[in-house]
């Protein structure tokens, strides 16, 4: 899967994925992968995928003002469908 204007890839959640949702709400919006690397190789997410979400969807809203969240939604496949 490669990337492109409207599309990217995160191995793990960090700053760099805040940076591009915001990118993506300052533009035409985007698809943004986490667990994917940016070569394309899956390696999904561990843990509590809903707490994973959860946590992904809190972090980036409370960083951003005004509230984005009626913006976006995280969804992610856990590592075990990987397998």
């Amino acid at each position: 899967m490669l990337e492109m204007q409207t599309l990217e890839n995160k191995r793990e959640y960090n700053q760099k994925v805040q940076n591009t949702m915001l990118a993506f709400l300052n533009t035409d919006g985007g698809t943004l992968h986490v667990g994917i690397s940016d070569d394309g190789a899956v390696y999904g997410v561990n843990g509590n995928i809903d707490e994973e979400a959860r946590s992904i969807t809190n972090s980036f809203r409370d960083s951003v003002t005004p509230d984005p969240s009626g913006y976006f939604k995280a969804v992610l496949c856990p590592v075990s469908l990987m397998n």
